[in-house]
């Protein structure tokens, strides 16, 4: 896609596709952002599900459809979901809620019964037309991520055709790390709207929103479109990172491991203040353990769980 600038003046008239700012947050709760372009941000990495994905019928323009089984828990804003409602207009909810439609309400905005968010590009877009080439996917990856994807899709616009323009763009929804990514492939801002939304509303939106709609990141608003190729990874920083695990134990090593009843960790030499997380980064208890003390497990749940102790690296380990 070619952008093409003729200085201030196109700057004035045309939509924004700069996207200057590369990490941002945290919300109330948590969540902060940051995208492809930061050095410590993700890497862009476009997952094809056109071919091998399921295609979402009945959308067209202004409406939603759903809900959708994942196949997979997701934890968003500390609740756990397994189905998803996909808008016409680039937006997702957990909640089975109805159209949302130009001009869009800002993040975040109670009321109204459109809350509980995902948005990757949150904007008047148009399904509908017999020659329209938009398609929608959903898919489950690797059986950890679901993914939607929105393949050029256009802008509705006041002509004939009423589509006009291409974005593909997707959401990642990873139950790993409970991480929300958007990634956009191809994005053309030609045809963004210039309705004159002011206010509390706007006509593009790329951010998260919350169950009541109390708390959220706007991360791309007011007529300013994500680039392609651009990733952006929003995560909650009340978890612990799983992907952040190191084999630098510190000295200390956890024994027997695995266990189904009580463990020992070997090599402290005080009274140590401990967490145990559960494999989404979750905090499960805490407590202190004191050297040749036993810790209880019997209680936990089969699975893998992380312990960490101030000063020490992350212990993995695995309850039978």
């Amino acid at each position: 896609m070619k952008h093409i600038y003729f200085g201030l003046l196109c700057l004035l008239l045309f939509p924004m596709s700069i996207n200057a700012q590369t990490s941002g947050g945290p919300d109330m709760f948590g969540y902060e952002w940051i995208n492809s372009n930061d050095a410590n941000g993700p890497t862009f990495n476009w997952i094809d599900i056109s071919g091998t994905g399921t295609e979402v019928t009945g959308l067209a323009d202004d409406n939603s459809v759903g809900m959708f089984n994942m196949g997979v828990s997701f934890i968003y804003y500390g609740t756990s979901y397994n189905a998803v409602k996909i808008g016409s207009n680039g937006w997702i909810s957990f909640f089975d809620i109805g159209n949302i439609a130009n001009c869009f309400p800002t993040i975040p905005t109670s009321g109204g019964g459109v809350d509980n968010l995902v948005c990757p590009f949150m904007t008047d877009l148009n399904i509908a037309g017999a020659s329209n080439p938009s398609k929608v996917y959903y898919q489950i990856v690797d059986n950890t991520k679901f993914i939607i994807s929105y393949h050029n899709v256009p802008f509705w616009v006041n002509a004939n055709p009423d589509f006009q323009g291409d974005n593909t763009f997707q959401i990642i929804l990873d139950t790993l790390d409970n991480s929300v990514t958007f990634q956009y492939l191809d994005m053309d801002e030609t045809f963004l709207g210039s309705s004159g939304c002011s206010g509390s509303t706007t006509d593009s939106v790329v951010g998260i929103e919350n169950a009541d709609g109390t708390d959220g990141l706007q991360i791309l608003g007011d007529e300013i479109m994500p680039t392609d190729n651009l990733a952006i990874r929003i995560e909650d920083t009340n978890v612990l990172s799983v992907t952040s695990f190191t084999d630098n134990k510190n000295g200390l090593s956890i024994f027997p491991n695995p266990s189904k009843d009580r463990i020992r960790i070997l090599g402290l030499h005080q009274t140590e203040k401990y967490t145990i997380y559960n494999a989404l980064g979750f905090i499960i208890k805490k407590g202190t353990l004191a050297n040749k003390e036993y810790m209880d497990v019997e209680f936990l749940s089969t699975g893998l769980y992380f312990i960490t102790m101030d000063g020490y690296a992350p212990l993995k380990f695995i309850k039978k």
